[in-house]
Parts: structure tokens; C-alpha cells; sequence
């Protein structure tokens, strides 16, 4: 049963469309990546590493890292907090920038 909220001009709006208006932008973003499986979430993660990193080996250790990232998390969504625990077993320059770069996109 679909809930709707009616304005005194006898509009009627689904709640999900009222609730994505009222968070705006970054809110409706937010909303969408926690919506997203560990499988898109790392499609995504893999889109930005392709537009932040030019040297190849650098993009191919970082997916390396992300896939471990990915293995590490089994069917459990990314969180910065999984990130952090995460890097303390991996002591890198690879690792302290992917947790950044989760934390910066707010893939979480």
C-alpha cells in the first residue's frame, strides 16, 4: 500500500518522492549509494580510480587493493568504519588513499 501526502490543493505525492525532495541534491545522492550493492558501490569506486589515476600501475595496484577491500567486506555495505579496520592490517599509501576516497564520495 503506497502512502501519500495530501496538500490542501488535493495533491497527492508518494512519500519516497516527498522524502527526496525535502534532502535535496546531496541528500538524494547519499540515499541512491546506500541503496546500491557492494557490486555497484565498486563499479562506482573503479569509475573514479580510472579518473584520478594516470599511471597504469598505479590504477592496477589500487583495483588489487579494492578487490581485496571488496573480499574483506563479503555481503556487508562499505562504511568508513569497515575502511579504517580494514587499513590497519594493510599499512600503505594505496590503503590510506582508497579509505579517503570513500570517505570523500560518501560511498557509505
Amino acid at each position: 500500500m503506497a502512502h501519500h501526502v495530501s496538500s490542501s490543493h488535493n495533491e497527492e505525492l508518494p512519500l519516497r518522492e516527498l522524502l527526496e525532495a525535502l534532502l535535496g541534491v546531496e541528500g538524494r545522492r547519499r540515499l541512491m549509494l546506500r541503496r546500491m550493492t557492494n557490486e555497484g558501490l565498486f563499479q562506482l569506486y573503479d569509475s573514479d580510480l580510472i579518473l584520478r589515476l594516470h599511471s597504469p600501475k598505479n590504477l592496477s595496484d589500487t583495483r588489487k587493493f579494492l578487490a581485496r577491500f571488496k573480499q574483506y567486506l563479503g555481503n556487508y555495505p562499505s562504511s568508513p568504519e569497515l575502511a579504517k579496520s580494514f587499513e590497519k592490517g594493510n599499512d600503505n599509501k594505496i590503503s590510506y588513499n582508497i579509505l579517503n576516497m570513500i570517505l570523500k564520495l560518501g560511498y557509505h
